[in-house]
């Protein structure tokens, strides 16, 4: 702590806390020379800058150093600032041609969705900003050029983008300021006047750069996404929980891949428009823009305030996408199409309907089949999940461009041999009916055949959602777990993944995410579909309730082929789900087949 000559209670005070490094200042030389001292004397990985007059909010820290995490091109991350009557003060600066200052959403509500993601930015106040100590030793702190202060904390954010590094706001890292008890408010008199000089002392260092901002008075709404020129907008029915659904892991990665090829994510959860705090902030915090209610109420609301602002829009699933194409198509007729089908509906209605001898569905699959082919017509790319899903579409519309995203994984890998593991496991989300079909098949059908041969084994039932009638169906060797937290935990306990799907469609992510992490896995034809798998490679397939039971026993007694199946996963994910693949997928989606690669 640099105490700037302060004549209250502060050094006596300090000097009781043990833990602290307090730093008293010679003489008063305001923001910049105090910065500077604490600056010299700091010793961490990262330095942060914190006025006197903030009381910061909970995780502020915390959020600060996470995004250097999530950005590794960041050399600069600034917090939300927040009056103490509630309103916002400031979610990131702009700096204008004249080399004045605005304040991103002064007075405006702090919860307000676009005040509410991360995202490049000309500068943020020193109020509170996180740097690598290192960068800011190199850029040797602040410049004293405009002592005492005003404007260095908008130079510092100019020489760090000159040094290659990016300037953020995080407003997930929130805090009080209470702007204008340190210096005043009054720019005609005292520190606060160096406000106006320091104006033109940055304007004169920086007028080449500063001429490429724009116009003072520009709308800020048009100017707040420093240097992304692209925009798209996601919209599916809620918003993804990557840790409970496959579904979820696969819409996160193509924002992600977007946001790699320069997009600027705008995301809308079009059944419910809710804010869900721990999800909605997970894509915040990677810099998506999150659309919720109050302040979205409708997706026709939003394109006719914002429609003409998208170059692309991605929609997922038959019903969301049918009960919206209008709007999209006259509220927003410039913006591309692309649908994201997550999986056939038709096909996995088809199916379910064939083995629950369900005529009625079997009907209502070919009024989906209908709809989903015109909506594949109807857009300008298609996103389907697996290389069975792309044939199918060619064979119905061979004009249509349609590009598989697989999932898009890294090898995991595990350090746990095949003695150190037991037990058998299922993973899946169970507000999906396939999943919940799967475990019963594999109770009625498979277990005891299992069982008989293997009386000492344990089936682990994990996944989110889990319903009563499968948690009934625990004990006998059976155990129904449900959402575990960290997967690790459980794929480092079992020896087999088994993936019993008896309809479905797409590619199957609970058996990525078993081969990702080294586990070997027995699944049906349904589950191996279309994802390129060889037979006794990285996977056993089988469809018969016996041969499953065989293929099950005779993998979990060999430790050989065992070893061998699961560095065949490991392999195959290294080569089929890579994240550079999966973004030259979405680029063709999203940019059209003729774009340049990344």
């Amino acid at each position: 702590m640099v105490d700037d000559c302060s004549t209250d209670e502060t050094e006596a005070r300090m000097q009781e806390l043990p833990w602290l490094t307090y730093l008293r200042q010679k003489e008063n030389g305001g923001f910049i020379a105090s910065s500077n001292t604490g600056l010299a004397s700091a010793r961490g990985r990262f330095v942060v800058f914190l006025n006197n007059d903030t009381e910061v909010l909970p995780g502020w820290l915390d959020e600060l150093l996470l995004t250097f995490d999530n950005f590794p091109t960041a050399g600069l991350v600034g917090s939300k600032l927040i009056y103490p009557d509630g309103h916002l003060q400031e979610s990131g600066g702009i700096l204008w041609r004249d080399g004045s200052a605005w304040n991103w959403g002064r007075h405006d509500d702090p919860r307000n969705p676009k005040f509410c993601y991360a995202r490049q930015v000309d500068y943020c106040s020193g109020a509170s900003i996180m740097l690598p100590r290192e960068l800011m030793s190199e850029l040797r702190g602040f410049d004293t050029h405009f002592s005492p202060a005003y404007c260095e904390d908008s130079d510092l954010a100019m020489r760090v983008r000159a040094a290659g590094r990016t300037v953020m706001v995080q407003p997930l890292s929130k805090l009080v300021h209470y702007e204008g008890i340190t210096s005043g408010t009054d720019t005609t008199q005292g520190v606060k006047s160096y406000q106006v000089t320091n104006t033109k002392k940055l304007f004169d260092r920086w007028q080449s750069e500063l001429a490429l901002r724009p116009e003072n008075g520009t709308t800020p709404t048009d100017t707040k996404d420093f240097g992304l020129d692209k925009r798209l907008l996601i919209i599916d029915a809620i918003t993804p929980e990557p840790d409970r659904d496959a579904g979820s892991v696969t819409s996160f990665e193509i924002m992600r891949a977007a946001q790699a090829l320069g997009f600027q994510v705008t995301f809308i959860p079009a059944s419910n428009f809710a804010e869900i705090p721990d999800y909605s902030a997970r894509l915040q915090r990677l810099g998506i823009e999150v659309l919720y209610f109050p302040y979205c109420t409708s997706v026709q609301q939003h394109l006719r305030m914002f429609g003409h602002r998208y170059d692309v829009i991605l929609v997922y699933r038959v019903d969301t996408l049918f009960r919206i194409l209008s709007d999209i198509r006259a509220l927003a007729p410039l913006a591309r199409l692309v649908y994201q089908t997550s999986d056939l509906h038709h096909l996995r209605e088809a199916r379910q309907a064939e083995v629950e001898n369900d005529p009625a569905l079997a009907r209502s699959s070919e009024k989906t089949k209908e709809r989903e082919l015109a909506l594949v017509a109807e857009a300008d790319a298609t996103i389907v999940h697996s290389i069975f899903e792309k044939e199918y579409l060619a064979a119905h519309l061979p004009s249509a461009q349609v590009e598989v995203f697989n999932w898009v994984l890294d090898p995991l890998g595990t350090k746990v041999p095949f003695e150190a593991r037991s037990g058998l496991m299922f993973l899946g989300g169970y507000r999906h009916k396939p999943n919940v079909d799967a475990v019963l098949w594999f109770l009625d059908e498979v277990w005891p055949r299992i069982r008989q041969q293997l009386p000492d084994v344990t089936f682990y039932v994990v996944g989110s959602y889990l319903p009563e009638n499968l948690r009934a169906r625990g004990g006998n060797g059976v155990e129904m777990i449900g959402f575990v937290e960290d997967l690790r935990q459980i794929m480092d306990r079992c020896r087999l993944s088994v993936v019993p799907l008896r309809y479905g469609a797409g590619t199957k992510g609970k058996l990525a995410m078993s081969l990702a992490y080294g586990l070997p896995a027995v699944t049906t034809s349904i589950g191996a579909e279309g994802m390129g798998l060889v037979k006794g490679e990285a996977v056993h397939i089988a469809d018969d309730p016996a041969d499953f039971a065989r293929c099950v026993v005779e993998l979990y007694r060999d430790a050989n082929g065992w070893a061998h199946m699961s560095q065949a996963g490991l392999n195959y994910v290294d080569t089929h789900l890579s994240r550079r693949s999966g973004t030259e997928i979405v680029r063709r989606a999203l940019l059209g087949p003729a774009a340049k690669d990344v």
